[in-house]
């Protein structure tokens, strides 16, 4: 009888400590780190692999061309279940292999790589959604800039250009967003009214749209913003659809930005809740250090904000025709997202996921549908009340133009330089790829 107990419990200790199809492993020690899960997260740009952990790690990151692979080797970790470790459909991973290292004391994971990739990690300490988590992301490798001579300068004239939206579809990824009681996310539903606005505005003419994020994948706010002036946005649009910790919370609402305090208890609450984002779907603070680091004239921010604030308010107004409001006024906060200072920008609540009515609605097709179009107003009035010019090329023979430079002096402003030489703003970025706000004297700009 005794012999027997003590075979079972042998038994029970050797199922705890074993890996299914991973092989023979030793058992778990209080200092292993345990490995619960990974996860992937293609986007256009990136891939995300996070692995789900106990406590923190110590790891190293290896990478080799022949054959390109990228390798994490931790110590002292083991994963209590089987990973996970399927891909598809990544454009820049071919498989993920995991093993134990020597005695088993270290675990590798191997990522086989489609094309050559930069890759970061970092550690991610516990929040209220995740416990500690090591995040690797495989950015594309940027392809070099060819230039090139180009011919004389042909005559010019002022032609209409396209106004470009871009449209910030909140949280994805790793960052749900609030949940409602029917299991409804944030990040599905924002996407789906996000995708019907890109389609409304794809049909206008002189106008294309951006989606800041086009599938279930996590964009840092400082992405958001990068990505939007990379587009050389003109109008910025954040979808999103609360959550609160009462049900009997209802009602859409608009918000611009505001550097001062919030105009209410809630609107503090919602930027709490928005600002969040990036601690829920990680991201590298050393990368992200300099995301909202501007240096624009209070003049031209001040001439934003009043844009952002008339155009929210024709948002706000659509809003009430469809639906409920949450308070009649256009709402200002300190939303992340929101502070480029150099194009208008407002933040859409269509709603709240975690009223059980409002829910409902916004998880039918007709009902974003409705929102995209509420959106779409805006859109149109900013396009007739703010038209925009350029000089552009008057046919397809003149575009050979001869590139013309400018160099900063002392006292420019990106503003002051885009005036004196008859282009927007937003062409003097598009034109200069990569141009921060703070200019040095003698710096070189191309300025057509």
């Amino acid at each position: 009888m005794r012999s027997d107990s003590k075979q079972e419990r042998r038994r029970f200790l050797q199922l705890v400590g074993s890996v299914p199809l991973l092989g023979a492993m030793p058992l778990l020690k209080a200092e292993v780190t345990s490995i619960y899960g990974i996860r992937l997260w293609p986007a256009p740009d990136h891939t995300r692999i996070v692995l789900d952990l106990d406590q923190r790690v110590d790891y190293k990151l290896t990478s080799s061309s022949h054959p390109a692979k990228i390798t994490l080797r931790l110590n002292q970790a083991q994963p209590i279940l089987t990973l996970d470790a399927v891909v598809r459909d990544d454009p820049r991973l071919k498989a993920i292999n995991t093993r134990f290292i020597g005695s088993g004391s270290q675990f590798e994971v191997e990522l086989v790589l489609l094309q050559g990739v930069d890759a970061r990690s970092f550690l991610l300490p516990p929040n209220e959604s995740y416990g500690h988590r090591l995040v690797l992301d495989l950015h594309n490798r940027q392809s070099p800039v060819v230039t090139q001579k180009l011919p004389q300068e042909p005559q010019q004239r002022p032609q209409k250009r396209v106004l470009t939206i871009a449209i910030d579809a909140g949280h994805g990824g790793e960052d749900p967003g609030a949940v409602g009681h029917n299991k409804s996310r944030e990040k599905d539903i924002v996407l789906r009214v996000a995708k019907r606005l890109e389609k409304l505005i794809q049909k206008e003419r002189g106008m294309q749209a951006v989606l800041i994020r086009k599938g279930d994948y996590y964009v840092s706010l400082g992405g958001r913003v990068r990505k939007a002036r990379k587009a050389a946005a003109d109008l910025l649009i954040s979808v999103h659809a609360d959550g609160f910790k009462r049900k009997s919370a209802h009602g859409a609402s608009v918000f611009t930005l505001s550097e001062k305090r919030a105009t209410s208890e809630m609107t503090r609450w919602m930027v709490r809740q928005e600002n969040r984002a990036d601690r829920i779907g990680g991201v590298d603070e050393q990368r992200e250090s300099n995301s909202f680091a501007y240096a624009l004239r209070d003049m031209e921010r001040a001439a934003n904000l009043k844009v952002s604030m008339e155009l929210a308010g024709v948002v706000l107004s659509e809003l009430d025709k469809i639906g409920d409001l949450h308070g009649k006024r256009v709402h200002k906060g300190s939303f992340a997202v929101l502070k480029a200072p150099d194009f208008p920008s407002m933040l859409v609540e269509t709603g709240f996921i975690t009223n059980p009515r409002e829910e409902r609605k916004l998880r039918t097709s007709a009902y974003q549908q409705k929102l995209a179009e509420a959106m779409m107003k805006a859109v149109r009035q900013f396009a007739v009340r703010y038209p925009l010019t350029e000089t552009v090329p008057s046919s397809s023979t003149e575009a050979h133009s001869r590139v013309l430079y400018y160099r900063v002096k002392k006292g420019n402003t990106l503003s002051s330089i885009a005036k004196s030489r008859g282009i927007s703003l937003s062409a003097l970025r598009r034109l200069n790829p990569g141009l921060g706000d703070l200019l040095s004297v003698g710096q070189k700009l191309r300025v057509q």
